[in-house]
């Protein structure tokens, strides 16, 4: 089968559920993203901008991690001055890697792309591999 874009909507892929949720600037729809979802199986919701889980509630789904991009980790990143970006926009809630936006748990990756100015400085480009594992009551994937 081809590759299927998923805007604001799921599939069930076997052991999981990958929904999409679409950028802001084109209609950002979580309801319509979930709505019908199965809350037995473990879903990755993949979107762009991770900022917006800051105002999203997040649905009792279970076993639920955003993936998100966006960032491109900061782009530059200077000792004691941090990244340019937020100079002008703000710090960003999370700039890469796992966190926790509110109740929320999301991978930000920095990509391999840019913004603006065609350069990174200390933030190399990366494609995130992700191993997934099910759940055996560890507080997180680092308690082995």
């Amino acid at each position: 089968p081809s590759p299927r874009l998923l805007v604001n909507q799921w599939v069930d892929v076997g052991p999981v559920v990958v929904a999409g949720l679409d950028s802001i600037a084109h209609g950002q729809n979580l309801a319509r993203a979930l709505a019908g979802m199965p809350s037995g199986k473990p879903a990755l919701l993949l979107m762009h901008e991770p900022e917006t889980l800051l105002w999203l509630k997040r649905p009792d789904l279970g076993g639920l991690l955003a993936l998100a991009g966006h960032t491109h980790g900061g782009q530059a990143w200077f000792p004691r001055f941090g990244a340019p970006a937020a100079w002008r926009w703000g710090a960003y809630p999370c700039r890469r890697g796992p966190c926790r936006i509110g109740p929320w748990e999301v991978v930000v990756t920095s990509g391999v792309g840019t913004s603006g100015l065609p350069l990174r400085y200390n933030v190399p480009p990366e494609i995130a591999r992700l191993t997934l594992y099910p759940s055996t009551g560890r507080k997180s994937g680092t308690d082995r």
